[in-house]
This record gives C-alpha cells, structure tokens and sequence, in this order.
C-alpha cells in the first residue's frame, strides 16, 4: 500500500502540473482580493496662479492609502499630485488643510491619513 502511495505520489506528472497550477490560481485570487496599505511622497501643485504671484510651499507631502493591493499597483506615482486651488489664498501667509478631494486617486482606494494634515504657504505678489 505504501509503495503505491509512494508511486503515485512521485511519478503522476499529471498530479504535479494540477497541483501547481491549483496553487498558482489560489494564490493569485486570495492575493489580489488583500487590503494592503501604502504611505506615498506626492508633489504639491496649485493652479489658477496669476502670473505675477510667488507662492513658497513644501514640495511635497505624504498621503497614507489603503485599498486593493492590485488597486494601489495601479496608481500611477508620477502622475499622482494634491491639487490646490490658488485662488482661495491671498497674499501673506495662509494655512492650507488637506482633504480627500485634493488628490485624485481610484475609487476603490481610500485615503487614511496625511503627514503633514496642513501646511503654511506664503504668497508674494511681484511688481
């Protein structure tokens, strides 16, 4: 009995190909359905600036997301940015908070936190 066992075991080539393509599907299906989460360095960017304002503002921040890890492998990082619009700012210095909406990133991906929540931005206009 045991040499049957033994033999089919070690010689079913059959068995071996089943059992590795098995493996590769439940991996892949319990692997891509993980919640996973990621901290990302994402530039700064505002828009509408006139032509003759000077904004001073950290370059980048970090952003926390949590979501799908093939959700988060999609997320392109060079072309992932927090957007502020610089038309609510006026000149001197102003403090600006993050929110969900600054960032355009997948549906299915959630944003949990920022370090830092705000920054100071400081406005000049030139001559």
């Amino acid at each position: 009995m045991v040499n049957f066992l033994k033999k089919i075991l070690l010689n079913n080539v059959q068995l071996k190909i089943f059992s590795l393509i098995f493996g590769y599907l439940l991996w892949s299906v319990i692997g891509q359905s993980h919640t996973d989460d990621v901290w990302m360095d994402v530039p700064v960017c505002f828009y509408q600036t006139e032509k003759n304002i000077q904004i001073e503002a950290p370059e980048t921040t970090k952003v926390h997301l949590s979501g799908k890890r093939s959700d988060l492998k999609n997320i392109h990082t060079d072309k992932t940015a927090v957007h502020i619009n610089s038309c609510r700012l006026k000149e001197g210095d102003n403090k600006v908070i993050f929110n969900d909406n600054d960032i355009m990133v997948p549906e299915n991906v959630q944003i949990t936190g920022w370090a830092p929540k705000d920054i100071k931005v400081r406005i000049t206009k030139n001559p």
